[in-house]
């Protein structure tokens, strides 16, 4: 069929603007060239603050990686998705790895990037609670599988409490959250944000129970096998993004603080009464793998795991993209040979 000579005219100009929109619709679907993609799951959590940093002020891409970022309730969830695949990196708290590496040996510490201390236990002032005593047969909020149950036990042992005296109620972040505001707890053991909005739900009836020692944690970034394997150079690039939101941080925290506020859905004040509690640092020292072996040791006593024999944390330790990025950070042991 022969064209008129307007309607190829009209055709022709049509081109170009066809040619740019596909183009468009096109650099949706892809990283932006020289970047690599890279799927995150972060905790939402004070002590994760350099992720949200380095999220805020764009330096996962000033580092070269284009990423796409899931914030969950809590670490299980993140690590959940990193063993089906939906995720590269998650963040994770020390306790919900130990607790994970029980079930599966495939996930991989690569570094971690705050230590918090700001665990505390929250209970209703009208309920006869004013010492750790008075937990015993008391219904306790705290979320199964992470730190804070951790915590709680550490504290009830500390204390002199055997675990089973209290009634631990399993719920996750945001459930504990409205069991404090509806009553059905008495208590909860939970970190930032997540204590700042029970305190503030309770006003006057919040009291907090007195820790006779600290039990810190870890902010830990998380990954697999075989990403270790195939993409070591974005472990490198998301590591160096990580140390450059350690110094922005360093260099001006209130502007980290409201990063942080708005990534976590608190107010500047929320996030300032916790700050001294939080150490926003890419490191990796030996008190972390001390701390996952007692909590390895203490889920096994008290039959949280069927297993009997803790896992050899070191081999769930690989630091070779710490030691390309920051060398002076590491200070646990490590073998320098085989992977690590």
């Amino acid at each position: 069929m022969i064209m008129k000579k307007s309607g190829l005219f009209a055709l022709t100009a049509l081109i170009p603007a066809f040619m740019s929109t596909l183009l468009i619709a096109l650099s949706g679907c892809a990283p932006p060239a020289g970047r690599d993609e890279i799927k995150l799951a972060a905790i939402s959590a004070n002590v994760m603050g350099l992720f949200f940093v380095a999220d805020g002020r764009r330096l996962f891409e000033k580092n070269g990686l284009s990423p796409a970022l899931k914030v969950y309730q809590s670490g299980p969830l993140g690590l959940k998705h990193l063993e089906e695949g939906t995720a590269d990196v998650a963040t994770a708290a020390d306790f919900a790895f130990v607790a994970h590496s029980f079930k599966a040996s495939n996930l991989r510490v690569i570094g971690a990037i705050g230590k918090g201390g700001g665990m505390q236990i929250i209970a209703r002032r009208g309920r006869g609670i004013a010492k750790p005593a008075d937990l015993q047969g008391k219904t306790v909020a705290v979320p199964k599988g992470t730190v804070a149950q951790f915590f709680l036990g550490a504290y009830l042992q500390r204390n002199g409490i055997p675990y089973q005296k209290v009634r631990a109620v399993y719920l996750p972040p945001a459930e504990v959250v409205e069991a404090m505001r509806k009553g059905t707890a008495t208590a909860a053991c939970v970190w930032s944000p997540y204590i700042e909005e029970i305190r503030d739900i309770l006003g006057k009836e919040a009291v907090f129970l007195q820790s006779h020692g600290r039990t810190d944690y870890y902010a830990l970034l998380v990954t697999r096998d075989d990403v270790i394997r195939e993409r070591p150079a974005v472990l490198e690039k998301l590591l160096k993004a990580m140390s450059d939101a350690e110094a922005f941080t360093k260099a001006h925290p209130e502007e980290a603080m409201g990063i942080i506020a708005k990534a976590t859905g608190l107010t500047m004040d929320q996030v300032r009464r916790g700050w001294s509690e939080n150490k926003y640092e890419v490191r990796m020292d030996q008190g972390l793998l001390a701390l996952m072996e007692a909590e390895a040791h203490w889920m096994i006593r008290n039959n949280l795991t069927s297993k009997r024999k803790m896992p050899n944390f070191l081999d769930l330790i690989d630091v070779r993209a710490m030691k390309a990025v920051k060398p002076e950070a590491i200070g646990i042991i490590h073998r320098e040979s085989d992977r690590h």
